[in-house]
């Protein structure tokens, strides 16, 4: 639907069944991780204009990996239920 309507948000997910927020502060943000799919996923997280980090952990994920590329952060990582993905400034 957002895509029909030529919005691209900041932050998304590659499987439309796993809800991403971005909550920001000063000393880190974190992007809020709801897995919908009722099993665990292994999935790509891209954040643009990311802030940067000198950090970046999974509260109960794995991360596989991370790049920061044109100003995007990627993420990918697994998560069972849900995830918090801290990003340390």
């Amino acid at each position: 639907v957002l895509a029909a309507g030529g919005i691209r948000p900041r932050v998304r997910t590659d499987n439309y069944r796993v809800e991403a927020n971005w909550i920001q502060s000063p000393e880190a943000d974190l992007i809020a991780l709801s897995n919908w799919t009722g099993h665990e996923q292994t999935i790509a997280v891209e954040l643009d204009g990311a802030p940067a980090c000198r950090e970046i952990a999974s509260v109960t994920g794995k991360i596989a990996s991370q790049e920061t590329k044109d100003n995007t952060l990627r993420i990918r990582l697994t998560l069972a239920a849900g995830d918090l993905i801290q990003l340390n400034h």
